[in-house]
């Protein structure tokens, strides 16, 4: 099996992907969705809610699985990833 690219970070340390780019799932369930929650709870309907996406994504990066794959992985890519798993 090759690892390959994950749509979530958060899971990178269990499910071994090489490359994970997305929201943070805890950013995400405490800046949107918690939002949103309110706004029914305090009597919105559901209609009126707006859908509302992240607005930043991070990078993380496995090197662990990029050794086993044989992979190069280039300095500058390394740079811009927010989490690097070694």
């Amino acid at each position: 099996m090759i690892a390959a690219l994950a749509e979530t970070i958060g899971r990178i340390d269990s499910a071994r992907p090489l490359l994970e780019y997305g929201p943070r799932v805890a950013t995400l369930m405490h800046q949107i969705i918690s939002r949103q929650l309110i706004k029914l709870l305090r009597g919105a309907k559901a209609a009126d809610v707006p859908v509302e996406r992240p607005t930043t994504v991070e990078l993380a990066l496995n090197l662990k699985t990029a050794k086993a794959l044989d992979l190069v992985v280039p300095t500058n890519f390394l740079i811009r990833a927010d989490k690097v798993i070694d």
